[in-house]
């Protein structure tokens, strides 16, 4: 019985693991290691989605994405920046249009022969997951057993590059829609002299505009802004003639 106010309470209103909801009401009691069983935490996030493809997900767990347009879900791919913003994993079999579960985070079971303590990542084929990177770095999470991986979502996860090539007319780049962070690591040149390699952070927010100093006694340089997805590199001074290098983008 559950414990209710004004009652007595019994050693057997206690309990040292869970059933789920019919256990509520009941009071926690902690093992011989003076430890709570994993049956009361706190269950994953599972959301019933609609599928925007067929998915089959109740063999072994899809990492999927969800599409702003239709707002349906597709798995995910490494090697597509519109297929790159993992949410979680498809576990349940359907089709275009039909719904699908989708485990959003915690402790995803299901699959078969994983590393334990190692990284998973999305690969280049779609919908699938392995420990080495894809074209572009999606993380998943980390294996705890051979069957489980507990859900990670990458910080600063690299997702493509643009080269730059630059005389003195300003230059554009398209950066990715889901870029938040650059790294612009670019040379110059005034025909004669090539100055040292230069490293130029920039942000979409905030540090949207940057200025590096190549030369100091006659000021000359190369400046960048981000606007959107767009990022414009120009010149300033008159003693350079041409940036190269090349653009690499992080969300």
């Amino acid at each position: 019985m559950a414990i209710a106010a004004g009652s007595d309470i019994l050693a057997s209103d206690f309990i040292d693991t869970s059933a789920g909801a019919g256990d509520a009401g009941k009071g926690v009691k902690v093992d011989s290691a003076g430890k709570i069983d994993e049956s009361f935490q706190k269950a994953p996030i599972t959301k019933k989605m609609v599928a925007g493809e067929t998915i089959n997900g109740a063999t072994l767990p899809v990492p999927i994405y969800q599409n702003t347009t239709d707002n349906e879900v597709y798995a995910c791919i490494a090697n597509d920046q519109a297929k790159l913003e993992f949410i979680g994993f498809a576990v349940s079999d359907s089709t275009d249009g039909a719904a699908i579960d989708v485990v959003l985070n915690g402790i995803v079971g299901g699959f078969s022969a994983l590393d334990e303590g190692v990284k998973y990542y999305v690969q280049d084929t779609s919908g699938t997951i392995g420990t080495a990177m894809g074209t572009y770095e999606i993380l998943v999470g980390i294996a705890i057993s051979s069957t489980e991986l507990l859900i990670q979502k990458g910080n600063w996860e690299y997702i493509g590059s643009a080269s730059v090539a630059m005389g003195t007319a300003p230059q554009t780049l398209t950066s990715p829609t889901a870029a938040r962070f650059a790294i612009l690591v670019l040379a110059a040149d005034n025909g004669t002299t090539i100055y040292d390699r230069e490293t130029m952070p920039i942000a979409k927010k905030g540090a949207s505009t940057v200025k590096r100093l190549t030369d100091t006694t006659n000021p000359a340089g190369f400046q960048a802004s981000w606007s959107g997805d767009t990022i414009t590199l120009s010149l300033f001074g008159t003693l350079l003639t041409r940036v190269e290098g090349t653009a690499y983008f992080y969300k």
